[in-house]
C-alpha cells in the first residue's frame, strides 16, 4: 500500500482553547476566522498508513484502543449490519484497531424500566467498551424520516456526559430512498453535538442499498465502497488530530 498523508482538519477554536493551554497553541498554523488549522504541531504532516516508517506520527498500528463500530439498529440481518462489517473490513486492511458492536447484542434486561437506575452487568460491560473506544463509527439505517428508536435509546443508557464527551465520531447513513439516510445523520449529529462529541466531517451516504448488493450478498457500488475505505483512514487521523490537540504539551 502506497504512503500517503492525512489531510488538515479545521477544528474550531473553541475545542482548541478546552483542550490545550494557549501557549500550546501557538505552535499550530493559524487560519483567519473561526477556525485554526489543527493537525501538527509546527507545520508537520504525519504519515497515515501502516507502511510509514516507525517511529512516525498518526501510525494506524499504534492506535492504543479500537474503533467501535455501531450497526445501529437491532433488525435481524440489517443492511446496517452489512455495511458495518463492510467498514470493519476496511479497517482491518489498513491494520487499524476495530471492534464491531451490534445493537442486537443489547442484553433483554437492558429493556427494563429499572435499567434507568441500575444497569444490567452485561450492559456495563458495553459501556466500557464506548469509554475505552478511541472514536465512533456509526452506522444508521432511516426509520421513518429518522434513525432507529433503539439507537437512541441505546445512547440514552449511555453515562453522562463522559460517555461521548470529546469523542470522535464518524457517520455512514442507508436507506431504501434516494437520500441515503441523511436525516437520520444529520439528527444523529444533532444529539452527538449536543453531548460534545467531535463529529468527523466526511459523511458517506448509500442510497438504495437494497440494490447494492448481489444475490451473494456481495456489495456492487466500488464508488461507494471506496468513500467507505477513505472514511475509515480519514477518520482515524482525525481522532489523531483530536488526540493531539488534547494531549501536545506547551513548548519548553
Amino acid at each position: 500500500m502506497a504512503a500517503e498523508w492525512c489531510q488538515p482538519f479545521l477544528i474550531p477554536k473553541k475545542i482548541l482553547s478546552r483542550q490545550r493551554p494557549r501557549e500550546a497553541r501557538k505552535v499550530l498554523t493559524p487560519l483567519p476566522g473561526l477556525f485554526d488549522l489543527a493537525l501538527v504541531p509546527q507545520g508537520s504532516r504525519p504519515r497515515l498508513l501502516s507502511d510509514a516508517p516507525a517511529g512516525a506520527e498518526c501510525r494506524m498500528d499504534l492506535m492504543p484502543a479500537p474503533i467501535m463500530i455501531i450497526s445501529g439498529t437491532n433488525r435481524a440481518n440489517s443492511n446496517a449490519l452489512r455495511i458495518s462489517k463492510i467498514v470493519l473490513g476496511h479497517y482491518q486492511s489498513a491494520k487499524i484497531a476495530a471492534e464491531l458492536f451490534n445493537l442486537e447484542e443489547l442484553p433483554r434486561e437492558v429493556f427494563e424500566p429499572s435499567s434507568y437506575l441500575q444497569k444490567p452487568a452485561a450492559m456495563r460491560v458495553i459501556q466500557q467498551r464506548v469509554l475505552d473506544a478511541q472514536g465512533l463509527h456509526v452506522i444508521t439505517p432511516e426509520y421513518n424520516g429518522s434513525f432507529p428508536g433503539v439507537l437512541k435509546y441505546f445512547v440514552d443508557m449511555l453515562k453522562f456526559p463522559e460517555s461521548f464527551d470529546r469523542k470522535p465520531v464518524a457517520f455512514v447513513g442507508e436507506a431504501s430512498g434516494v437520500w441515503g439516510g441523511l436525516r437520520a445523520v444529520e439528527q444523529l449529529q444533532m444529539i452527538f453535538g449536543y453531548r460534545n462529541a467531535h463529529s468527523y466531517p466526511d459523511r458517506v451516504f448509500i442510497p438504495q442499498v437494497k440494490d447494492k448488493f448481489d444475490a451473494a450478498g456481495n456489495f456492487t457500488d466500488a464508488g461507494i465502497n471506496e468513500r467507505l475505505k477513505k472514511q475509515a483512514i480519514g477518520f482515524e487521523c482525525f481522532i489523531r488530530s483530536v488526540c493531539n490537540i488534547a494531549s501536545q504539551p506547551p513548548p519548553v
